[in-house]
């Protein structure tokens, strides 16, 4: 029977007691650990499996976009038209994005067949944060510039998606849940540990009372 929630049990599920013997200490620990990770370790689980099966992702994003309805982009009444200072239009479409975002930290060309009229660049406006941009939407045609779609204009399924990486290794928040991030990393790679420990001396308890039990049989 399961041991109900309160009082001693209560407690050893939030802190841990040094003074107790290294067996209930590396229980205690079992249990702390595993109650304070459980949550950043679900975020983990579900970024992974996000990474690794693209139908996964698909689905999960289109589940968190059904809580808020779509939001068009930013597109302009009248296309506007880029300035003919390079021969080629990638390249002054390149130059549009440097002079109207001298603060970008990075910028991302998506490159198409020759045929297709459209091209985009992607401006990041942080180098080590993958899920904060604007998309800025060309037309090769006219060279001009279409629409430009903001991070902040996503669905949450889509924001949730773009920044996949950036919760997946903690750097959403910076420096500090980098740290939050390893150190609830390092907790769940021992949990693990702590509990093949509780089930081998679970398992020697039970081999013990055994042979006591036979030795009383026979005396």
């Amino acid at each position: 029977m399961a041991k109900k929630w309160k009082g001693k049990n209560l407690k050893r599920s939030f802190w841990l007691d040094t003074k107790v013997k290294w067996k209930r200490l590396n229980h205690d620990l079992h249990n702390v650990i595993g109650f304070y990770s459980l949550f950043i370790g679900l975020i983990f689980a579900i970024t992974g499996l996000a990474f690794a099966f693209p139908d996964f992702k698909k689905t999960y994003i289109a589940t968190f976009n059904l809580l808020q309805s779509p939001t068009a982009s930013s597109t302009h009444s009248s296309p506007i038209p880029l300035p003919p200072v390079e021969k080629k239009f990638q390249d002054n479409a390149l130059r549009y994005a440097l002079t109207n975002y001298p603060d970008a930290e990075m910028m991302s060309i998506r490159l198409k067949k020759e045929t297709e009229t459209a091209m985009d660049i992607q401006v990041r406006h942080h180098e080590k944060r993958s899920g904060v941009f604007d998309w800025l939407y060309y037309n090769k045609e006219d060279s001009s510039l279409t629409a430009v779609k903001s991070s902040n204009e996503l669905q949450y399924g889509d924001k949730l998606g773009a920044l996949n990486y950036d919760i997946h290794t903690g750097g959403i928040g910076g420096l500090t849940t980098k740290i939050i991030a390893c150190l609830a990393s390092l907790f769940c790679a021992s949990l693990p540990i702590t509990g093949y420990i509780i089930w081998m001396n679970k398992s020697k308890k039970k081999k013990k009372k055994g042979y006591q039990h036979n030795v009383n049989k026979y005396c």
